[in-house]
């Protein structure tokens, strides 16, 4: 077998390969143990024909194209293998069909997308800046609120007048050109004023409604709401204020803190245990920006011309991630998005820009490490397996009865050079 290499542009590679004659004609064996199953002719049954009879009634041409793919399929992945050549999309195979004969041999040109070439800038010793960590009285009373809020609970207004924040009970009835809708009526419906959970100006014109007032409420449905008569539609609903709520915290004794899960028993140091979760935060959104930082500029050092079918690629594993937190809604992909104002197709433009980053980021550290000869340790092949194990919740011997440590290769090798990268650092 003759094989030539060919380096093209945009990170193409053009593979000619020349298939010996006894390889093709391999290839018509097994092209016709194939076609003999299912073809039909008078005298035999299926399964039958003798080869001779079936080439004088349908010709050894009608071999060739299942003969092709059977050479193909081995040569090509074996030229690949051999020229160390990383293929990232299928091939698209060329050949003259009137130069194939049987006891000839025959050429074919496979041109492929590859892997491209990293251009790697500076990547040691570059230069960061670290967030500075600072918790005001104000963040800490911030935090005391939400925890306060969290364990409130509604009680009755002591006045009857509608304001901002307050729960409104009330009943509702909406109309479109003079007739009700699906889903538009509801009884004692909860709805905190200035939540933004209703139409825009749905709630602005509730405020200052008195417990036991009607009132007429005109309003348009947005332009991407998901029920497609409803879209961009005038709609009027007629409103009755039953009662008025309001959050009542509840008073910040030993025992409510205790209740918390913020590992404090005392209401004497509630604030001081809040100050510490803060700071805790703020240092892991510290070092979170450390290491994007880096990241981002050994990427902009870098030069490497990503192909789009890597981005596609990528894009493809995001809107499966999606596809699967839909399901967990128990909607299809497209209903899902619906509800966000958006169609699958937009989806996928939304999603282009984070999916070149992430290719890049991808190629970028595989060749640091490549450059820095890094390669997981045992160590961190068995931190790998449990983490997986976790997330799946098995044990790490059926995690490892599906992956291997090649597998796992690629990304600890990617996670590796990252580390290298930030250890490396210059903090200023």
């Amino acid at each position: 077998m003759k094989i030539k290499v060919e380096k093209l542009e945009k990170s193409e590679v053009k593979i000619t390969v020349t298939v010996p004659a006894e390889t093709f004609n391999k290839g018509l064996d097994a092209a016709f143990e194939e076609v003999v199953k299912t073809v039909e002719v008078d005298g035999f049954r299926k399964g039958k024909v003798p080869r001779k009879t079936y080439e004088t009634k349908f010709g050894v041409e009608s071999l060739y194209e299942k003969a092709v793919n059977y050479c193909v399929s081995i040569s090509y992945e074996e030229t690949i293998q051999n020229e160390n050549i990383e293929a990232v999309a299928k091939p698209i195979i060329d050949f003259k069909y009137e130069d194939l004969a049987k006891d000839k041999e025959f050429t074919y040109e496979a041109t492929v997308v590859v892997k491209p070439e990293v251009k790697l800038g500076e990547y040691k010793e570059l230069k960061v800046k670290l967030l500075e960590i600072e918790v005001t009285k104000e963040d800490i009373e911030h935090q005391k609120n939400i925890l306060l809020a969290n364990e409130s609970e509604l009680v009755v207004k002591e006045t009857d007048l509608l304001e901002k924040g307050d729960t409104a009970i009330f009943d509702f009835e909406g109309f479109k050109d003079g007739e009700t809708f699906e889903g538009g009526k509801a009884d004692n419906y909860s709805l905190e004023m200035g939540s933004g959970q209703f139409i825009p100006g749905f709630e602005d014109q509730m405020l200052g409604l008195k417990v036991g007032e009607k009132k007429e409420i005109n309003v348009t449905f947005p332009e991407t709401y998901q029920v497609e008569e409803l879209a961009g539609a005038p709609v009027v609903f007629n409103v009755t204020l039953n009662e008025i709520k309001v959050s009542k915290a509840p008073e910040i004794t030993d025992e409510f803190v205790a209740k918390l899960d913020i590992d404090c028993d005392k209401a004497s140091d509630l604030e001081a245990t809040i100050e510490k979760k803060i700071i805790q935060s703020k240092e892991v959104n510290r070092k979170n920006k450390k290491i994007d930082d880096l990241a981002e500029q050994a990427i902009a050092n870098a030069t490497v011309e990503v192909p789009q079918v890597m981005v596609d690629e990528e894009i493809d594993k995001m809107l499966d991630s999606t596809k699967q937190q839909a399901k967990q809604y128990g909607l299809e992909l497209e209903a899902f998005l619906q509800f966000q104002g958006t169609t699958p197709d937009k989806y996928r433009l939304q999603l282009a820009d984070n999916a070149l980053k992430g290719v890049k980021f991808q190629l970028v550290f595989e060749a640091i490490a490549n450059k820095e000869e890094i390669y997981p340790t045992d160590e961190q092949f068995e931190k790998a397996y449990d983490q997986i194990a976790k997330t799946y919740n098995v044990e790490v011997k059926k995690v490892k009865e599906v992956y291997t440590n090649e597998m796992l290769v690629p990304q600890l090798k990617v996670q590796t050079a990252l580390e290298f990268v930030v250890e490396n650092a210059i903090v200023e």
